[in-house]
């Protein structure tokens, strides 16, 4: 059996030829556009999991930097509770005598307000005093009492020296030093 019209047929045939190469070529488009999009997906859900690890971590760092900011700020306030004190103990007034610390450059500022070393006070635009010397305030403070009490000990000293009878079994003499070569005693220089 042969067509009627062969050339009719061939074209016919060279169409479906055609198209079916189209079709294929359009197949293999579509799956390789297919594969490009599944891996870009993988790509995409493996951000997505290191993306969420990430704010996972930046999570806990926050959590962190808090806890540290806390505990930060309850020693800033802890330092100055205790220079307050400090300031305000009646012996340390006793011995040092009366002193306007909320005057001093170092401890004013943490008697006037125990949180300014508290908080992000440089982040805020205030400035936060310098604790610089700060260890040194105390010993500073002291020396004029440790003066007094060196010139009293030296006075009473002084004072003993001269009113004090020499002690039993001593002479006011000066010592007696023997020489070697002759038995003689011989007084001891001063």
């Amino acid at each position: 059996m042969a067509p009627a019209d062969l050339a009719a047929a061939q074209d016919m045939a060279q169409t479906a030829a055609a198209s079916a190469s189209e079709r294929l070529g359009l197949a293999q488009r579509r799956l390789q556009e297919a594969k490009r999009l599944q891996q870009a997906e993988q790509q995409v859900l493996r951000l997505e999991a290191e993306a969420d690890q990430l704010g996972t971590a930046a999570e806990e760092d926050a959590q962190t930097a808090d806890e540290h900011a806390i505990a930060r700020d309850s020693a800033a306030v802890a330092l100055a509770e205790a220079w307050r004190a400090w300031c305000r103990d009646p012996q340390n007034t006793r011995l040092l005598g009366e002193t306007d610390w909320a005057a001093h450059s170092l401890l004013g500022p943490l008697i006037r307000d125990a949180t300014i070393l508290a908080g992000d006070t440089v982040l805020a635009g205030n400035t936060m005093p310098s604790l610089d010397g700060l260890d040194e305030v105390a010993d500073t403070a002291a020396r004029p009492a440790r003066a007094a009490v060196a010139a009293e000990r030296a006075g009473l000293d002084r004072a003993a020296a001269v009113t004090s009878p020499p002690r039993p079994g001593t002479s006011a003499r000066p010592p007696v030093r023997r020489t070697a070569r002759s038995g003689s005693p011989r007084s001891m220089p001063n």
